[in-house]
Formats: C-alpha cells, sequence, structure tokens
C-alpha cells in the first residue's frame, strides 16, 4: 500500500511540475513587449551596432547581461520577429535556470548518500523553480521583462552552476547548502 500511495504522489508531482511548466510555455508565448527598455536597447543596438551598443555602457557592471541582451535582439532586429526571440530566450533561460537547480539537487542529495531518480532531481528542481515564481514579489520584472529576466535569473544560474564546481567535496557541503537557499 505505501508503495502505491508513494508512486501516486510522485505522479501528482509530475503532474503539477508540467502543469507549471505548461503555464509558463503559455504565459511566456502571450507575453508581448511593452517595456521602453526593450524598445531603448534595441533602438541603440539598431544605431550603435552589437559592441558599441555594449560598451556605451562603461559604469555597468552587467556587460554578460547586456551581451545576452544584445544577442537576441541582433537575431530579431525588427520588431516584428522580436517576439519569437524573447519568447525562446526566455524559455531558454528558464529551462537553463531548472536544469542549474537539478545539477544542485543532484549535488545536495549525493553528499547525503541519497540516490534519487532523474526525473525525481528533475521534478525537485521544477519545484523549486516553481516557488522562486510564486513567491517572488514582482514577478513580471523578473519572469517576464526580458532585460530583468536576462540581469536577474542569468546570475542565479551561473551561481548553481558554479557553486556544484566549486564545492565538489563533502566537507564544504554544508556551505553549498547555505549558499543555495540564500
Amino acid at each position: 500500500m505505501k508503495a502505491i500511495n508513494g508512486k501516486l504522489l510522485w505522479n501528482l508531482v509530475y503532474i503539477i511540475c508540467l502543469s507549471f511548466l505548461l503555464f509558463l510555455v503559455i504565459i511566456h508565448f502571450n507575453n508581448r513587449i511593452n517595456n521602453s527598455d526593450d524598445f531603448f536597447f534595441l533602438t541603440r543596438l539598431n544605431e550603435l551596432g552589437f559592441w558599441k551598443s555594449i560598451r556605451e555602457w562603461e559604469f555597468n557592471q552587467r556587460p554578460v547581461s547586456h551581451f545576452i541582451f544584445n544577442l537576441t535582439f541582433y537575431f530579431s532586429p525588427k520588431v516584428e520577429t522580436l517576439r519569437w526571440s524573447l519568447f525562446i530566450g526566455n524559455l531558454s533561460i528558464i529551462f537553463l535556470l531548472i536544469h542549474s537547480l537539478k545539477i544542485v539537487v543532484a549535488k545536495l542529495f549525493s553528499l547525503i548518500e541519497i540516490q534519487l531518480e532523474n526525473r525525481k532531481q528533475w521534478a525537485f528542481a521544477t519545484l523549486i523553480a516553481m516557488c522562486a515564481f510564486f513567491f517572488c514579489i514582482e514577478r513580471s520584472e523578473v519572469w517576464f521583462w526580458y532585460i530583468c529576466t536576462v540581469i536577474y535569473l542569468v546570475p542565479f544560474v551561473l551561481l548553481n552552476y558554479g557553486s556544484v564546481l566549486l564545492f565538489d567535496s563533502r566537507k564544504q557541503a554544508r556551505f553549498l547548502a547555505a549558499v543555495f537557499f540564500l
């Protein structure tokens, strides 16, 4: 009976995760560019070119974010095709976020010597991303406004990947857990 309940629970978790992912795909598909910043950066890219529009921001500490942002806009220089680039870009960042969380989850479980199936690792990662989404104060800025998605979520993704690489031994497991939950 316990095995049936456990399997039913995991099936429910998978359904919740897939529903959340479907929700994100639908919302991002219907997301429209309507922010002056996005239009401003697109205009600067068309006026100055790829590299000059990044270098223009001398005192900005986000050159990687602007590089990713310009890369997205470079492949859709027209506003008509920009919607598809933003859709693909946002979903790519969200996939990378969930993938980085999956790697952190797998590492944390391996550090405490619990073997977890690959699909359960993906489920935990998706649940963490879902919690981050629903507990986020400004969802529209962090998850749907492309420049903010690039500025806020990409560093978090890189932090997840880097933390797994840096703290690969059992001794730093507590530190990895602390960094992850901060």
